[in-house]
């Protein structure tokens, strides 16, 4: 009888020890999935933002309900606006003109690296990247966050508006705002025959494009290409919740040191925008035409006189 109840002893001891082993397993397991979404949390905060963030935890933030789809990296060289301020440019229709031949100077590289092949979507992103690289996002640090500014009023204008901005106010100042960038992104769309149009939505401004037939937001002060418009965004319901995808480029505000379009602001404002996006929070969106006043509009039919500018064939393989 003690010899049964020692053997039933250890038999139930080596159940215990296997069982505990087991909930010992699935725990350690639990751990490093945590730790690897902590991890994979961190980096693509990091990769957005251009900062690190230590959140014990990211659940909250529904960060799987975001896409990123990757490209990538292109020459940043490619989207310089120095060519532009080389070009002699005067008046709107002269920057259209401009664009498109840099453009066509630029495209065979940017499908390369990109593998792109829809000539409107690659000429679109390209702007994108243009507009982006135009200046820094408002007044440099230590300003940045009391005194945003905008091309048309800021630290270098003495913090005067100014009352008649030009094509030549847009590309010589270091200091724009998201409504200068929706505006510009919105004139070379508008002069590719790209039909777009500005979307504002809460304190923020930017461009949605229809490409390949269909609407896709164009963030040119995020540097951000949704593939789907910003109402699809909002709206979106069931498992199609988890489906918005965006494209995160590169942002040249981030890039330091002795960058002097250095702004780390840019970075919190993209994470907020894209938080924005995964959580539904910013509906209600208002929408305007591609972004060109009367007069611009009429500067810019004026002096393309036989409609869109043509860019350059491809030479033949």
């Amino acid at each position: 009888m003690t010899a049964r109840w020692v053997r039933l002893s250890l038999s139930l001891l080596v159940l215990a020890c296997l069982v505990l082993g087991a909930l010992l397993a699935v725990e350690r397991a639990r751990r490093q999935t945590a730790e690897k979404d902590l991890r994979e949390a961190q980096n693509t905060v990091r990769r957005i933002s251009g900062q690190t963030l230590t959140s014990p935890s990211f659940e909250h933030w529904h960060l799987d309900q975001m896409r990123i789809a990757d490209l990538p990296a292109a020459d940043p060289s490619l989207f310089s606006k120095q060519p532009l301020l080389e070009a002699g440019i005067e008046d709107f229709a002269g920057l259209v003109v401009a664009a498109r031949a840099r453009f066509a100077e630029v495209r065979d590289p940017l499908r390369a690296t990109w593998g792109i092949e829809d000539e409107p979507t690659l000429e679109a992103l390209f702007y994108l990247n243009l507009v982006a690289s135009m200046w820094g996002y408002g007044n440099p640090p230590p300003d940045d966050y009391a005194d945003p500014g905008c091309a048309t009023i800021n630290r270098a204008t003495g913090d005067r508006r100014l009352p008649a901005p030009t094509v030549r106010t847009y590309l010589e100042t270091e200091v724009g705002c998201c409504e200068d960038s929706a505006f510009l992104l919105g004139v070379l769309l508008d002069g590719a025959g790209i039909r777009s149009r500005r979307v504002f939505v809460l304190d923020h401004a930017f461009n949605e494009a229809e490409l390949d037939g269909c609407w896709v937001v164009l963030d040119p002060t995020l540097d951000l290409w949704f593939h789907s418009s910003w109402e699809e965004i909002q709206n979106r319901v069931g498992e199609a919740r988890n489906a918005f995808t965006v494209t995160v480029f590169p942002h040249p505000n981030l890039v330091e040191p002795g960058n002097p379009d250095y702004r780390p602001r840019i970075g919190q404002l993209r994470l907020a925008w894209l938080l924005r996006a995964i959580k539904q929070t910013a509906p209600g969106a208002q929408y305007a035409p591609a972004g060109l006043s009367a007069p611009v509009e009429a500067e810019l039919r004026g002096g393309l006189r036989e409609g869109v500018p043509k860019v350059a064939e491809s030479p033949a393989p």
